[in-house]
């Protein structure tokens, strides 16, 4: 885990001018022909039948039980389209759609070669550093599909974009402006703090969608799609048998710590960073009661300090740390 001090300049970057960061290499899978976008809508939770050439929208593929399979971008182009799955889950996900291609279906499936390289660019200056790489700028919620590959606007953690450049392109204009360890370090932080789930953390197998965070990539208007039934009965009842919370913690904990309310478990820790604005905090994947019980109040084991459940995101208004937030290190100096 990186200082505090390493982290502290990038992590400002993306308030100041622009955190740029080399995220891992994502799957990719290539799908053409007419019906392209309707195999993916009626397979996954977003609404597809509409999505418009060079767009981008998250959706999620879950099991007939609603259990999520990955979480992935959809990036529209001109003859075909990509989906951006999980590191290392394109290969489960093209053989899971390829068992639901009906024989009528004019759609192929296809894989793209490795090396592609995914980057980000976060901050009130990103865009003059997309500039700076020869990158153009997308605009009004557009995929820009240019030379070295597509770029794309983010709102979260921080408003940026992120462009997908292909294998053999030059990155070294990149490179120069971040893709450093504590450049990923720092991502992560802001991750936390804005409620991001991730794959293998908060997600894992059993996660239905609903529980982890990934409402915004579910429609309730659309529909059947493989996994509706679960998800509509546990939207339309509104009890869920878990959520996705974030944790203010009193000191470095492990993920995976089980968390506890009157000696009983509620959950259990999933992500854990120390931000410089917020101190030790975390992600949980917790009992929904237990935010409000006992004013979100939880123990770790052998913690003699209790740490506090919270909605997200952290910087929520109505919601103050339980340890001051870090001063800058330099400072100390």
């Amino acid at each position: 885990m990186k200082s505090t001090a390493l982290l502290l300049p990038p992590y400002q970057a993306a308030f100041e001018s622009a955190l740029l960061v080399r995220h891992s290499e994502p799957g990719l899978i290539a799908l053409t022909g007419k019906d392209r976008l309707d195999l993916l809508h009626r397979m996954s939770t977003a609404d597809l039948a509409e999505l418009a050439p060079l767009h981008a929208r998250q959706t999620v593929f879950t099991d007939p039980l609603g259990r999520t399979i990955d979480v992935v971008l959809v990036l529209t182009r001109e003859q075909d389209l990509l989906l951006l799955t999980s590191p290392g889950k394109d290969i489960q996900l093209r053989a899971w759609l390829g068992k639901h291609v009906f024989f009528q279906d004019q759609v192929s499936i296809g894989a793209e070669q490795p090396g592609w390289a995914l980057w980000g660019a976060y901050g009130p200056t990103a865009s003059e550093a997309l500039a700076s790489v020869q990158c153009p700028v997308p605009l009004d919620d557009q995929v820009v599909s240019f030379g070295s590959g597509l770029a794309w606007e983010v709102s979260v953690p921080v408003p940026g974009f992120r462009a997908l450049l292909q294998p053999g392109a030059d990155l070294s204009g990149w490179q120069q402006l971040g893709g450093a360890s504590a450049h990923s370090a720092a991502y992560e932080v802001l991750r936390v703090e804005a409620g991001i789930p991730a794959l293998g953390q908060e997600i894992l197998d059993d996660s239905i969608p609903l529980e982890v965070g990934l409402t915004g990539a579910v429609s309730f208007s659309k529909g059947c799609y493989t996994g509706q039934e679960i998800i509509a009965r546990m939207e339309s009842r509104g009890k869920l048998a878990k959520r996705l919370a974030g944790i203010y913690l009193p000191q470095a904990a492990q993920p995976g710590t089980t968390l506890a309310q009157d000696r009983r478990s509620i959950g259990r820790l999933t992500s854990v960073v120390e931000s410089p604005r917020f101190g030790w905090i975390g992600l949980a994947v917790v009992k929904p009661e237990s935010l409000s019980s006992q004013c979100g109040q939880v123990s770790l084991p052998d913690g003699e300090l209790p740490a506090r459940l919270i909605e997200l995101p952290f910087d929520r208004t109505n919601q103050v740390p339980i340890a001051t937030p870090l001063a800058d290190p330099l400072d100390q100096q």
